[in-house]
């Protein structure tokens, strides 16, 4: 009978925390498809509820950016930066970009759609590696890996993403791309933004604070 005891929390031992931690990658895996879908709809109040901290407090810094940066300033930024603040400016008027705040901006930019939702949709979690309240999943597109990873952080026993981890990837290769071009910094961001809005190129104000 003891021995029988000892045998079956000894597999408890080993058996239970596996679990737990399979139980947490899965979670964090489903926090990722919560972003994802709420990208895809373009509902920006369920958005912010799968991001973390960092990614609020970074579209807060941008947004004050937006505000009070003047070109010679946002020409100091990284690439992925200056065209973010530069996006502010073209995609919000004066006054919503006056009255709003960090979690504001991050709720209209979901809903206005300038985060992509043909950038999200083919992705998924891959591998987990969870450590604490910080876990690392390996990005896959269309199930394959793209040597990029996202970092998950637990806040009040959710796990939620930070869209921060992949901003110094993705501004290396913008930065890459720009050297092709043989553009400076400014020119590849408004060419970047003409894209999306041709008379971008013809809005001086996109360089001057919003007072």
């Amino acid at each position: 009978m003891i021995k029988t005891l000892c045998i079956a929390l000894i597999g408890w031992m080993i058996v239970g925390p596996i679990q737990a931690q399979e139980q947490q990658q899965e979670e964090i895996r489903q926090a990722f498809e919560g972003y994802k879908t709420s990208i895809m709809e373009k509902d920006g109040k369920k958005a912010i509820k799968w991001v973390d901290k960092n990614t609020r407090e970074y579209y807060a810094q941008m947004l004050d950016h937006a505000k009070n940066m003047d070109s010679s300033s946002l020409v100091t930024l990284p690439l992925m930066d200056l065209i973010t603040v530069l996006t502010v400016r073209q995609r919000f008027d004066r006054e919503e970009i006056l009255s709003m705040k960090g979690d504001d901006f991050f709720v209209e930019a979901v809903n206005k759609g300038m985060i992509e939702e043909s950038g999200v949709t083919p992705l998924s979690i891959g591998k987990v590696n969870i450590e604490n309240d910080q876990a690392t999943g390996q990005v896959l597109k269309d199930g394959s890996s793209t040597g990029l990873n996202f970092r998950f952080s637990q806040e009040k026993s959710r796990w939620k993403v930070d869209l921060t981890s992949i901003i110094p990837a993705t501004t290396k290769s913008l930065e890459q791309l720009r050297m092709q071009q043989g553009m400076s910094k400014s020119g590849f961001a408004i060419y970047l933004l003409g894209m999306i809005d041709k008379s971008a190129s013809k809005k001086e104000d996109l360089w001057l604070p919003v007072k």
